[in-house]
């Protein structure tokens, strides 16, 4: 993903915690071995864990950014909630799915592969 098609506000998916809201970028002092550093972040607001509680937010470093892609639907995603079933649920249904697809795509190559075609006349002078 690159980071200047994003624009707080937009829409993204995380593989492993779902659809939440870009907010923008975030610089955070970390502690490592060496003392403290400062490392820049990406921010996503998801839908909050309890009601009338503000929105969760994760911060992803920009070393994980392949964990994230922008959201391409039409409509506007429901926002999903950090450590929720809702997006586990979803993405198995989209695995069985694709399933289906791809056992219906072998069926059909099998039922083509099998049967015999028609083999044309050779051409005369008038074609």
């Amino acid at each position: 993903m690159d980071l200047l098609d994003l624009k707080p506000g937009d829409f993204v998916v995380h593989e492993q915690h779902g659809i939440g809201k870009f907010i923008g970028m975030r610089q955070r002092n970390v502690k490592t071995s060496n003392g403290e550093a400062t490392r820049e972040y990406l921010e996503i607001e998801y839908a909050p864990s309890k009601r009338n509680a503000p929105a969760d937010k994760l911060f992803i470093p920009t070393d994980q950014l392949d964990l994230v892609s922008k959201y391409i639907g039409a409509e506007i995603p429901k926002l999903n909630k950090l450590g929720g079933a809702d997006w586990a649920a979803t993405k198995e249904k989209a695995r069985k799915a694709v399933q289906e697809v791809a056992q219906d795509l072998i069926k059909l190559y099998s039922a083509r592969a099998s049967s015999s075609g028609f083999a044309f006349s050779a051409d005369t002078p008038w074609q």
